[in-house]
């Protein structure tokens, strides 16, 4: 078994790391560069998981719908382009979440998120980003004691949706920021949200990578799977949410593609 920890949070730090070195077991942390390299930027996702997390999402709903409708947006034809049903949120809090981490161009899709996090969270940005994630000190601490640290990117985005230049930049990018604590000839990628193409694929692989993890939740099989794309379970695979951790197979049609 594999454990691995997404994100490069501090409390893989203060609570993960300090419960796998009493048990002598090693955890697998993937880092997002951009917390290494900005350290008063919180990742888009997290801003999300803050909006969410404090607030009514009917609310947010409405906000995001009234936000797409005045700069030319048809939410419905959004609904029908990004929609796809998860098997953790409900519906509005899908369609939020969709939007604000798939939408065209990059640059609108951070606006929004910056003036939905402005408008519903409202606090510092660089305090949150001090306390939320790993410092340099503390990956490398957990390095020496075991740990295995490997790359998820630069920005936290989906790569599978960038150009084969954004590709580039956001590996390389992150390869360099993170060169102190991976093997640049044999390093393990974890894509953003599990996401991922052949162009990704191609150009990790060009560069160093052994082994890639996906979030398709299932078994990885090593004689059968593509070891750029290995699936994992998540950890609401598992008791008391579910007991798909039993199967070699979760359905399929419960994957967020």
């Amino acid at each position: 078994m594999l454990l691995t920890f997404d994100d490069g949070y501090y409390c893989h730090y203060s609570a993960a790391y300090p419960i796998l070195k009493k048990h002598n077991m090693q955890g697998s942390f993937f880092i997002p560069a951009k917390v290494l390299d900005k350290k008063d930027v919180l990742l888009s996702t997290n801003k999300i998981h803050l909006l969410i997390a404090n607030n009514d999402i009917e609310d947010i709903y409405n906000e995001l719908n009234s936000i797409l409708h005045k700069v030319g947006f048809d939410p419905q034809e959004l609904m029908k382009k990004y929609f796809t049903m998860n098997r953790y949120d409900d519906p509005k809090t899908v369609f939020t979440k969709t939007i604000l981490q798939n939408l065209d161009p990059l640059e609108l899709r951070e606006n929004l998120v910056d003036d939905l996090f402005k408008k519903f969270v409202n606090c510092d940005e660089a305090e949150i980003a001090k306390e939320f994630y790993l410092t340099g000190e503390q990956i490398k601490q957990m390095q020496n004691d075991g740990m295995y640290i490997g790359l998820h990117g630069y920005r936290h985005d989906r790569l599978g949706n960038m150009t084969n230049s954004e590709i580039k930049e956001d590996i390389d990018k992150a390869l360099d920021i993170c060169n102190e604590f991976i093997n640049p000839n044999c390093w393990v990628m974890n894509y953003p949200f599990g996401h991922a193409n052949q162009n990704v694929v191609d150009y990790i692989s060009k560069k160093g990578a052994c082994f890639a993890v996906t979030t398709e939740p299932m078994i990885a099989d090593l004689d059968i799977d593509n070891k750029y794309l290995l699936p994992r379970l998540d950890c609401n695979d598992f008791p008391p949410k579910s007991e798909n951790y039993k199967t070699d197979k979760v359905k399929r049609e419960l994957c967020v593609k």
